[in-house]
């Protein structure tokens, strides 16, 4: 009956890891999807363009309203520098965003894959009752006394306090 149970939970869990494990293996190097990021590149890059064009229409019509073009040629060359610097800061923001989000993504994926590999181990020391830690210690010649498992030899009579107690012992 065990073996059958094991057999179906077996299934199962092939037919889900199936599914799942190649999900995750495709999030590892995965950040935001192309149109999330030409959206963040568009309003981000097109926000800083904006501002900039902005002052620049503003000293033009400034010295076109007073008749003194002194200066904007200056004000025009400092603004073209800001605008490069202020663009460049975005693109590299939207490209950090992006970088995190893959980071976070992979994190994601290898906690996913190691809950996965975690519950397989975890069904399959209980349904044959000793992890596998357990069956190396006692492969090893150790008695259950090494292993923390005083109590179970007190409990099966061999040796310990209670052959002490029952007389027993010495």
């Amino acid at each position: 009956m065990t073996n059958q149970v094991a057999g179906a939970e077996g299934t199962q869990a092939n037919a889900l890891e199936s599914k799942l494990i190649p999900s995750y293996e495709g999030m590892m190097n995965e950040g935001y999807r192309p149109e999330e990021l030409n959206a963040m590149r568009t309003s981000g890059m097109g926000g800083v363009a904006a501002a900039a064009d902005t002052a620049g229409w503003m000293g033009e019509n400034r010295a076109a309203r007073t008749g003194n073009a002194a200066g904007v040629g200056a004000e025009e060359s400092q603004l073209a520098r800001d605008k490069g610097v202020s663009m460049g800061n975005e693109a590299a923001n939207i490209e950090m965003a992006n970088a995190n989000e893959r980071s976070a993504n992979r994190k994601f994926a290898l906690s996913g894959e190691q809950g996965l590999f975690g519950t397989n181990t975890g069904a399959m020391e209980s349904m044959y009752g000793l992890g596998p830690k357990f069956l190396e210690a006692r492969a090893a010649g150790k008695s259950g006394d090494e292993l923390g498992m005083a109590w179970m030899n007190t409990m099966l009579g061999k040796g310990g306090p209670a052959d002490t107690v029952f007389g027993q012992g010495n």
